[in-house]
């Protein structure tokens, strides 16, 4: 028994790391399976009147509650296998926000991952997702308040493969951002739900030389200033799919200054596909 109750509070801390709504999920499930239990192990300690669904169920609780407890103090920025640099999680006090300086290379020559949720905050430079060839990089910006900060450029798949996912009310900002930069690169980004977004100050191209896609959908948001670029060079391959309610692409003149037309190009040089479905919208604000 007690290596259930803490079992079961080992899920509600994973669980509470996450989003509210996953944490309500996983909080009835393990109230639900601590709730089956009886205290019949314990009867030299408590008579049948005590060993009711109730009282199994009260404690279920106070574990979810002392497991929530653990999850808050966890890390809410963290880097696994090849990112450059790496987030100081293992210092007493790590930082957030998180200022990374110059570059911030997720999958630079390997494998690695960024997870920002929680409300954390991650700014520098430049980033790239993907950066060479043998690369492969996976960046998560989930949550509420939740925001990777770019003053820079950003590479969705630069040579390599890069996979960007903000969901959930995550942001993320940046100058100019390009998803699947050279001939080699395959990049992907998934912008999904309502208050997710990413915003460029600049020009936004989707395949620039290398494969990339793009998807926007339950409500999620891209921003852009001057100029969105599908395919722009002869061998880019740009897809981008907008879809359901809420769920928009935004162009804008730059800077706001007259007679500078935001411009939309599908299949620039190469090869564009845009799909808008569901009451999706694309449109220049």
């Amino acid at each position: 028994m007690v290596f259930t109750l803490v079992w079961h509070g080992i899920v509600a801390a994973l669980c509470s790391s996450k989003a509210s709504s996953r944490y309500r999920l996983c909080a009835l499930v393990v109230i639900k399976i601590t709730s089956n239990f009886c205290w019949r192990s314990w009867r030299p300690f408590m008579s049948d009147s005590h060993c009711s669904r109730r009282s199994c169920t009260t404690i279920a609780a106070f574990v979810l509650a002392a497991a929530a407890l653990i999850g808050t103090a966890e890390a809410e920025i963290t880097t696994v296998g090849d990112v450059s640099p790496t987030y100081p999680s293992d210092d007493p006090e790590p930082p957030d926000p998180w200022e990374f300086g110059a570059e911030l290379f997720v999958g630079e020559t390997g494998a690695g991952e960024i997870t920002i949720n929680g409300g954390s905050i991650v700014s520098g430079s430049f980033a790239s997702i993907g950066e060479k060839a043998t690369a492969i990089g996976t960046a998560f910006v989930t949550g509420e308040g939740s925001k990777w900060e770019s003053s820079d450029v950003r590479w969705v798949g630069n040579e390599g493969k890069g996979t960007l996912h903000i969901r959930d009310g995550g942001s993320v900002t940046n100058s100019h951002a390009r998803i699947g930069v050279t001939s080699t690169s395959d990049g992907t980004a998934f912008v999904t739900g309502a208050g997710s977004t990413w915003e460029n100050s600049h020009e936004f191209a989707v395949g620039f030389e290398g494969a990339g896609t793009l998807v926007i959908s339950e409500g999620g948001l891209v921003t852009n200033n001057r100029h969105g670029r599908l395919g722009a060079r002869a061998s880019g391959l740009g897809t981008v799919s907008v879809t359901g309610p809420g769920s928009s692409w935004l162009l804008a003149p730059h800077g706001g200054e007259t007679g500078i037309f935001a411009q939309l190009d599908v299949g620039e040089s190469g090869t564009g596909i845009l799909n808008i479905t569901n009451e999706g919208l694309v449109s220049r604000r």
